[in-house]
């Protein structure tokens, strides 16, 4: 006939609409007890009702209680992952910003590292320096001291000389 939806479009349309049921209820913050007692009664509402009209017919009555208490429990599974499935994304993007900040701040401190490293090099070589300037300034005051040890001890057989040549 038409107008009328095939039993698999309706199916997934209302499979679709209590989804976003479940992502409405999970953004608002709807307590999921509350939630779930709202429906259960709601289903037990209807059974009553359907009870009332049809209280002739007790065995459409018992498929008609099976048939809500089932649809009841589909809707709140389909609501109660959807609250997994959001909180699940929600663990996923937490750690997917952890870890960025992670490789940020080690990049971060590997950059340090190197400034530093770079620092540390400059001043090795620094110190490599002075101590060559260093070791040159001493080789120039042992070559002196020589020489002031050789002119001390001319100077001691002069005067030792001289010693003798007064004796």
């Amino acid at each position: 006939p038409r107008g009328v939806m095939p039993c698999s479009a309706l199916y997934a349309t209302w499979i679709v609409r209590r989804s976003a049921k479940g992502r409405i209820l999970y953004h608002i913050g709807a307590p999921v007890a509350q939630y779930a007692n709202a429906t259960t009664r709601l289903a037990s509402q209807l059974v009553e009702r359907i009870g009332a009209r049809f209280s002739a017919n007790p065995g459409f009555i018992r498929q008609a209680t099976e048939t809500i208490h089932r649809l009841a429990t589909i809707q709140l599974e389909l609501t109660f992952a959807q609250f997994s499935a959001i909180d699940r994304q929600a663990t996923a993007d937490a750690l997917a910003t952890q870890t960025d900040d992670f490789e940020r701040e080690i990049v971060t401190v590997l950059k340090d590292m190197l400034g530093h490293s770079s620092d540390v090099r400059a001043q090795a070589t620094g110190a490599a320096v002075s101590a060559r300037g260093m070791l040159g300034k001493a080789s120039e005051v042992a070559a002196a001291a020589e020489q002031s040890a050789i002119a001390m001890r001319e100077a001691a057989q002069t005067a030792a000389g001289l010693i003798r040549a007064i004796e």
